[in-house]
């Protein structure tokens, strides 16, 4: 038996986990909405005369002399659907959970990484620093946001999991610090379960890491499914509290 949540889900590889590990046990959403991150990266909505939204990539993903015609071709397929699929659950008004640029992952690797490259320890990165990196960084999510919450009667964020390296912390927490203050600002919730699904540092418990072949990056199957059932928590929480608030 299928019990279908009445909310689509947007994000990455992570939400990818999350919506396999849920159909594999009868829960789905409404409108599943996942790719891997670059095709996010970038990408914006755009609002036509007819007011119709269109869903597009970065016009970096579209540089066939960057990437080759082949992979270009893969990128514009998969925008086609997510075009799709975004249309029909902005037509369904519907409630959207969303993790898109909420993994700081690869944030932490681009700072660190440009530390390196100048013959710095990016580990000696300060939090300060880190957050007025996060600031412009986040700018094209946030453009992103802006649209769902125009077009969603409801948007909620969850992290994906944190995976960082103990030296790497401040600068992982920083960005989750500048991400959440931003979305909040724009009306947006955030759905923290970063303590349920680590440890008092926030750092992922070794029982969600992904085995064999742990990547460092991803959970695994169990924390898909638990995340999935707390989204479903919050939903029937939101309905409730919303329905209580008409009433009165």
């Amino acid at each position: 038996m299928t019990t279908v949540i009445d909310a689509a889900l947007v994000g990455d590889s992570h939400a990818s986990i999350m919506i396999k590990s849920g159909e594999a046990t009868g829960l789905e959403f409404k409108r599943a909405i996942a790719a891997a991150s670059p095709n996010f990266v970038g990408a914006e909505f755009v609002t036509g005369q007819d007011g119709r939204v269109d869903f597009q990539l970065s016009q970096l993903r579209r540089d066939d002399g960057f990437y080759g015609a082949d992979r270009t071709e893969r990128f514009a397929r998969k925008a086609a659907k997510l075009n799709v699929l975004f249309r029909q659950a902005f037509a369904l008004k519907l409630p959207i959970y969303a993790n898109v640029g909420m993994t700081a992952i690869h944030f932490v690797r681009d700072i660190t990484t440009a530390a390196q490259a100048n013959g710095q320890d990016g580990t000696l990165i300060s939090a300060k620093i880190a957050r007025a990196t996060a600031e412009d960084y986040i700018a094209d999510y946030l453009q992103f946001y802006q649209t769902l919450v125009r077009m969603a009667p409801r948007v909620t964020c969850v992290f994906g999991p944190t995976r960082f390296l103990p030296e790497n912390r401040h600068i992982w927490m920083a960005y989750d610090g500048v991400i959440s203050e931003r979305l909040t600002g724009m009306g947006i919730r955030i759905l923290d379960l970063r303590g349920r699904f680590g440890d008092d540092r926030m750092l992922l418990d070794p029982r969600y890491y992904k085995s064999p072949n742990d990547d460092l990056v991803h959970a695994n199957d169990q924390w898909g499914l638990e995340m999935i059932e707390a989204i479903r928590q919050d939903m029937t929480e939101a309905t409730s509290g919303m329905a209580l608030a008409h009433k009165t």
